[in-house]
């Protein structure tokens, strides 16, 4: 075998390969007598008919995979051998076509893995706080819970204002066009909770059930306490709105009973205790999530690598699907989409390179540290994801498998192990 290597732009390299023809002609005549061995051709007994008959009746459907095998076994034998690591599936062009007794000679062109040099990876250091949960904590998570558990009973005769709720049916018009996003039968909307824009609200002050009113809106550009994208920002909309019931709200009051109904519990201080231990957790969990960030960043500054531009361009991929289907769940046409991610580009693009470095880092360090993925760390990721995605973790091992993700599965374990490894140095 013949290999050549010719360096194009950046870590962008160019692999020409030529099989020597004594390799063809060996694997062709392996290849037709596997195929021998069990065919049936009309006039001779299973695996009895002559090799040409074979060749020449299997020939057609049996060169291409041929082809394809071959070219995988040589190129794969080529990276080996000359040391490299493609970040992507290489792309191949073949010069000829394959013919028994002559020599075959294709391209591969592939962006190679930059050298990863680990100069620091010891050096970032953190002090895990002491966390409290006070009292004020516990109650307003308390609160949260009340919602959840109030009921609400019909209060007729009263106008709506701030803390009832009304069960009403609402269309939202733009020059005469329906709009389904903010248009919708029975809904239910609490006056003063933050849940209705300014406008919407303050015209549906005062109305009783049975009551009818028009009015129009402007939408503020972002939602409410968020840098979000409003769905209907800057439009103004026409509603048409009808209040079928009027309904006060029945709070239960924080007693033993009420902790009965929130869960297993069979008293007030025992939901407390459970209440003060989740806030607890979550504390931990955002500090764990603060560092881990920290760490990344730290382990980029200190050990400068060049992000694959093949890689970089997957995870902005990756990251403009991600964003455009939230912001697709938020109500945003097409047009609102396609402009948020435009805006978005830059950053987009800066994170999909700091994450493509922190995996890089992260590889190295498991490879230097001899860092191994076990059993139970499989179990235990598989576990998170199953609870995440609500289904059975032989589900999300059926679905990777699918999808041929269970090599990417592995590494993004053994890269969150040698994460885990970087927070257990900072924090000793």
């Amino acid at each position: 075998m013949k290999v050549e290597i010719e360096n194009l732009n950046g870590h962008f390299k160019k692999l020409t390969v030529e099989i020597p023809a004594e390799d063809i002609t060996r694997k062709l005549e392996k290849h037709f007598k596997e195929i021998q061995a069990g065919a049936t051709l009309k006039g001779f007994r299973k695996g009895k008919a002559p090799i040409n008959m074979i060749r020449e009746a299997y020939g057609p459907q049996e060169m291409p995979r041929f082809t394809q095998n071959i070219i995988n076994e040589f190129l794969n034998k080529a990276i080996i051998n000359e040391k490299l690591s493609p970040v992507a599936n290489p792309h191949i062009n073949l010069e000829g076509r394959v013919l028994d007794g002559a020599p075959l000679k294709f391209t591969a062109e592939f962006e190679n893995l930059p050298p990863i040099t680990l100069k620091d990876v010891e050096g970032f250091k953190t002090v895990k706080p002491e966390f409290k949960v006070d009292e004020a904590e516990v109650l307003d998570t308390l609160q949260k819970i009340q919602q959840q558990l109030t009921t609400l009973k019909k209060a007729n005769g009263l106008a709506l204002a701030e803390g009832l709720v009304a069960k009403m049916d609402y269309v939202g018009t733009e020059n005469g066009d329906k709009l389904q996003s903010a248009s919708q039968e029975d809904a239910l909307v609490e006056l003063g909770n933050g849940q209705l824009v300014e406008g919407f609200e303050k015209s549906l002050s005062g109305l009783k059930a049975g009551d009818e009113k028009e009015f129009d809106v402007t939408f503020p550009e972002k939602q409410e306490g968020s840098d979000e994208p409003h769905p209907l920002g800057g439009k103004t909309i026409h509603f048409q709105v009808k209040v079928k019931e009027v309904h006060e709200k029945e709070v239960p009051p924080l007693n033993d009973e009420f902790a009965k109904k929130a869960g297993p519990f069979e008293n007030l201080e025992q939901l407390k205790e459970a209440v003060t231990k989740e806030v607890m957790g979550q504390k931990e969990q955002k500090f764990r999530q603060e560092t881990q960030e920290k760490a990344l960043a730290w382990l980029i500054s200190k050990n400068p690598v060049d992000a694959p531009e093949t890689l970089v361009n997957q995870q902005i991929q990756n990251l403009a699907i991600e964003a455009g289907m939230q912001l697709q769940n938020m109500g945003l046409d097409q047009s609102q989409i396609e402009s948020r991610l435009k805006e978005w580009e830059k950053e987009m693009t800066e994170r999909a390179n700091n994450q493509v470095r922190s995996s890089l880092l992260l590889g190295a360090i498991a490879k230097e540290k001899n860092i191994q993925v076990g059993d139970e760390d499989i179990r235990r990721e598989l576990g998170r994801m199953a609870a995440q995605n609500r289904k059975d973790p032989q589900e999300i091992v059926k679905d990777m498998q699918d999808k041929n993700m269970i090599p990417g599965f592995m590494r993004q374990v053994q890269e969150m192990k040698a994460l885990e490894w970087v927070l257990e140095n900072a924090m000793s």
